[in-house]
């Protein structure tokens, strides 16, 4: 069995289960991944800031992420995770194209939704998608997409207490939690700047994952917008048995979006550039 330690600010990552890393704008967390070829079980892609540049006034899927995605011909286990900002205007009709393009093209998909997708009114939100929570047990990993967008940057107690019952129940070591918002901000040692302050009105604090009752037994892998809407490149930052990474697009030649991949016993992250 493959065992990772990786070091990135002083701190580490100890993974118990296998875990093959390839995040290349991220220092010190590149080239972990297998060259023999692999029997892959589930392919679950994550993209933040979906509906792409701050500038258009128009709400269509950025042609690059439709690219990419029609060169992928077997899509019997693949899976779509959108962090937020899924449209520029929350209208009906946009949300309900973005859902038919989910279903058309992704086994499932999983949301956490953005100030853009809520904001003036939720309405149309919950009309199309139905709910704002989202989690799916896959193999080695439990993947849980709660709702973010609030005052504080955290989910409500109810979310909290889902997310803290899925944990509890489960023998997953890997726990995959999605954001919008990156609520993990004063945590960094360095400065991180998203692509908005909006909804927050409240002081972040640090330790941001105390809110989940078992955040010292398992291992926590969360991937944040609202970022990389002007270019950012993608940032990462480790403390101890919890990985942040902070990615988005903006319909920019250096968008990339993040990939995950699980064999019988390997998680596969990696970052892939869509030009």
């Amino acid at each position: 069995m493959l065992f990772i330690f990786l070091m990135c600010s002083g701190q580490s990552i100890d993974k118990n289960k296998d875990l093959a890393l390839d995040i290349w704008n991220c220092d010190n967390l590149q080239n972990t991944i297998p060259k023999t070829d692999i029997r892959v079980l589930n392919e679950l892609y994550v993209i933040v800031h979906f509906y792409g540049s701050p500038n258009k006034d128009n709400n269509d899927i950025p042609f690059t992420v439709n690219q990419y995605f029609q060169t992928i011909e077997n899509k019997n286990n693949l899976y779509i995770a959108l962090t937020g900002d899924v449209v520029k205007y929350p209208t009906y009709d946009n949300l309900q194209n973005v859902q038919t393009y989910l279903k058309s093209n992704f086994k499932d998909y999983f949301i956490s939704p953005g100030n853009h997708d809520l904001l003036p009114s939720e309405e149309n939100y919950i009309k199309v998608f139905e709910k704002d929570f989202f989690f799916e047990e896959f193999e080695n990993f439990l993947l849980i997409s709660p709702n973010f967008s609030n005052s504080n940057w955290l989910p409500t107690k109810e979310q909290q207490n889902k997310v803290n019952d899925l944990i509890n129940n489960t023998n997953k070591e890997y726990i995959v939690l999605l954001s919008h918002q990156l609520f993990w901000i004063e945590d960094a040692d360095f400065e991180l700047v998203p692509n908005s302050y909006e909804l927050l009105d409240k002081d972040l604090q640090k330790n941001s994952l105390t809110w989940i009752e078992s955040h010292n037994n398992k291992n926590f892998i969360v991937i944040s917008g609202d970022y990389g809407a002007f270019g950012q490149n993608t940032v990462c930052y480790i403390d101890d048995n919890k990985l942040f990474i902070a990615n988005g697009i903006g319909e920019l030649e250096n968008d990339t979006i993040i990939k995950i991949s699980e064999t019988e016993d390997l998680i596969i992250l990696e970052e892939i550039n869509i030009p």
